[in-house]
């Protein structure tokens, strides 16, 4: 795992985080229902394959922090 691995991988895990709490925080103000709040995650989430090739030399690596939990 290069540098550049481990710079990404926080970033991952930054953005992971901070997308999970800003839309939970910005739907339980708006009284968003939490399917709306989960479908921004998700999308948010499939959105992060940008950051994977702009910052990630293996991008194996880039999906360890918005895998599904449920494996």
């Amino acid at each position: 795992m290069s540098q550049r691995d481990v710079i990404g991988l926080v970033a991952s895990y930054v953005y992971a985080f901070g997308m999970l709490f800003l839309v939970e925080a910005i739907g339980r103000r708006l009284k968003w229902p939490q399917d709306f709040t989960r479908k921004i995650i998700h999308i948010g989430a499939g959105l992060w394959i940008w950051g994977q090739l702009a910052l990630f030399e293996h991008w194996t690596i880039g999906i360890i922090p918005l895998r599904p939990s449920s494996y």
